[in-house]
């Protein structure tokens, strides 16, 4: 298991895996993984990257 720190702005000290499991965020933006999405403060996301994820965008901000 490899991990990685991230220098999110709400949590500095906060470590995820190294996994790619790719999820869009409610603000548009592609992370890595569920746990880098809620490092930078993002709590709705969906599964996938957000260029492809348009539709499923347009649901987490309604």
């Amino acid at each position: 298991m490899f991990e990685t720190p991230l220098s999110g702005k709400n949590n500095s000290n906060c470590i995820c895996t190294e996994e790619y499991n790719p999820v869009c965020g409610c603000n548009g933006k592609t992370y890595g993984n569920a746990c880098e999405a809620e490092c930078h403060g993002i709590t709705r996301y969906k599964k996938g990257h957000a260029h492809n994820s348009g539709e499923a965008l347009n649901k987490l901000r309604n």
